[in-house]
């Protein structure tokens, strides 16, 4: 089954979950939207939902992942601007290899790149993304972030 086929049969059932329930609400969706991911979760080979439960898992583990990163990118502009003097402070642009992704794929990690506090997308191109940071400590360290971030990507959208 498509997964687009799932994410209606799993709305579907949050439907049902509310006209049974009685009571329309946010948390009544997303109760029965949860309940619903639950069997489709349980029933993966007789439905054929794996690669949706797949996708969903690894949205849901983008979603926890980007909240501490945005949480973490916050406290780290924070630190820097409240306690860094002027002449101590790193900006620099850095260039991070794209050219095994998509246009949509590197859309994406650029916009989510640019919601993280202290950094900003500069320039997409078919091979690279130019990124301005803040502040530079370590560069490799800024790399893993992007590398982990792409691969959170990837776990949601292929």
């Amino acid at each position: 089954m498509k997964a687009t086929h799932c994410f209606i049969l799993n709305l579907f059932l949050a439907i049902i979950w509310i006209i049974l329930n009685r009571e329309a609400g946010v948390f009544q969706f997303l109760l029965g939207f949860g309940m619903g991911f639950f069997i489709l979760f349980i029933f993966q080979r007789p439905l054929s939902t794996a690669a949706y439960v797949k996708r969903i898992k690894g949205f849901v583990k983008f979603i926890f992942v980007f909240i501490f990163l945005f949480i973490s990118s916050n406290v780290n502009v924070a630190k820097v601007i409240i306690f860094y003097p002027k002449k101590d402070i790193v900006p620099s642009f850095i260039s991070y290899p794209v050219d095994d992704l998509s246009h949509y794929e590197s859309l994406l990690i650029s916009q989510f790149i640019t919601l993280t506090p202290g950094s900003v997308s500069v320039k997409l191109d078919e091979s690279e993304l130019i990124i301005h940071r803040l502040n530079v400590e370590d560069i490799d360290q800024v790399i893993a972030n992007l590398d982990k971030l792409k691969y959170l990507i990837l776990g949601f959208i292929r």
